[in-house]
């Protein structure tokens, strides 16, 4: 018996040590390119193959059963299947060819699976999860940052950070690893609203440093949003309270969302952009020539998912401005998903989900909602939608038991 008792300790060992390999090589293959500028070829796919590993390990390792899958991923990945049936009925109305059927499949397809492996993750590493994570995108970044002084000399490289030049800036296109820097406003974020927990302190500079290196503008305009929100939510004692705070944020961000899209289509943004002289960097071109695939309305019913990046594969023009994707995710969805497929799309992600998980785990609801709050700002000029590493850091704070919090600040 004892023996026995050495051996499951030992396999319980190797599968810790399995699954943290597979997380730190999944993010060393699909982050920022850093092997593929080394290697010469797309490496982001080893990365998908590895965080398939990781559930298919799972799967084989344990016995699966209800207890398997808890109420949180239950939730989340009826989220992504919803949409897909939806779009499945507009592509049945429209009549359209087989290929919008299986790009609505595999955009679905990859969110999921990072999704699941975020969930096996946690569920084998419990905490030690997001703090490897975090300590890998640390050792990341920093090899950038090395391989960058090394290339134009310390002394160019710090006078081009103090003085914030952005324009035409080869060191700054370096060190604008864009899934590094919107993870390392995730931890800030999430340590933000972890109060009276030993090295919160410490990775909260750790993080603001990186996010200085790596100037995004639009991170550090919604990472401020952030600050004020946690100030309001401490005007309110009571959950209830901050439960319909949350609400009417939500419902306050999606009204702004739609007219942010009505801006655009009606030409106002590209107006006050250009009175004000504001670079759009090359937004407005890609978001003028999806101009004929939708109308603002409450009946546009939506083209389906997956829609726009087929669009943007078959479309010569966006093509020849190398975009891989419209860099508007509230603009993607309106097109994809139609005005109240949008609406519902989003009120589920702001509030529904935040407010379940909080509800039937005792999570902090503040947290989860800021989080959520957080990442649909950047759907605004950004394509966080599909940024697999965002999306796996995303949930696996989700999925972070609440007893665990502590211990993972230790770490």
């Amino acid at each position: 018996m004892q023996s026995c008792a050495v051996l499951n300790r030992k396999f319980i060992f190797k599968k810790e040590y399995i699954y943290s390999l597979l997380l730190i090589a999944s993010i060393i293959f699909g982050i920022d390119t850093f092997l593929e500028d080394l290697l010469g070829f797309q490496t982001f796919y080893i990365s998908y193959l590895l965080e398939f590993f990781c559930i298919l390990f799972y799967v084989v390792s344990h016995k699966i059963g209800k207890s398997t899958f808890n109420y949180k991923i239950k939730i989340i990945i009826a989220f992504y299947i919803i949409p897909i049936i939806y779009s499945f009925l507009i592509f049945f109305v429209h009549k359209v060819e087989f290929n919008y059927y299986s790009r609505a499949i595999s955009t679905t397809l990859w969110t999921i699976i990072g999704v699941l492996s975020a969930y096996f993750f946690v569920k084998e590493l419990g905490a030690k999860a997001v703090n490897l994570f975090f300590c890998t995108c640390c050792v990341l970044y920093l090899l950038f940052v090395i391989y960058t002084v090394i290339d134009y000399g310390i002394i160019e490289t710090i006078k081009e950070l103090v003085t914030f030049n952005f324009n035409d800036s080869e060191i700054f296109s370096l060190l604008e690893r864009h899934q590094l820097i919107f993870c390392f406003s995730l931890f800030f974020v999430y340590y933000l609203f972890k109060n009276k927990t030993r090295g919160r302190f410490t990775k909260i500079l750790i993080s603001l440093f990186f996010l200085f290196i790596g100037f995004k503008r639009i991170v550090f305009i919604g990472l401020i949003l952030v600050i004020l929100l946690k100030l309001i939510f401490l005007l309110f004692r009571y959950r209830k309270d901050r439960i319909i705070l949350g609400l009417t944020l939500s419902i306050f961000s999606i009204v702004v969302g739609f007219l942010f899209v009505y801006m655009i289509k009606s030409g106002v943004l590209e107006e006050l952009l250009s009175i004000y002289n504001i670079d759009s960097m090359s937004r407005m071109k890609m978001y003028n020539e999806m101009g004929d695939t939708y109308y603002f309305g409450l009946n546009f019913l939506g083209n389906g998912r997956g829609f726009t990046t087929r669009y943007f594969d078959t479309n010569l023009s966006l093509q020849n401005q190398n975009a891989g994707a419209l860099h508007s995710d509230i603009l993607t969805l309106y097109i994809d998903l139609g005005f109240l497929g949008s609406f519902i799309y989003s009120l589920y992600f702001l509030f529904l989900i935040p407010y379940f998980i909080s509800r039937k785990f005792k999570e902090d609801f503040t947290l989860l909602f800021a989080l959520a709050v957080y990442t649909y700002f950047l759907y605004f000029t950004d394509n966080t939608l599909t940024y697999n590493f965002y999306i796996i850091l995303f949930y696996m704070i989700y999925f972070v038991p609440k007893q665990q919090v502590r211990k993972l600040l230790r770490c």
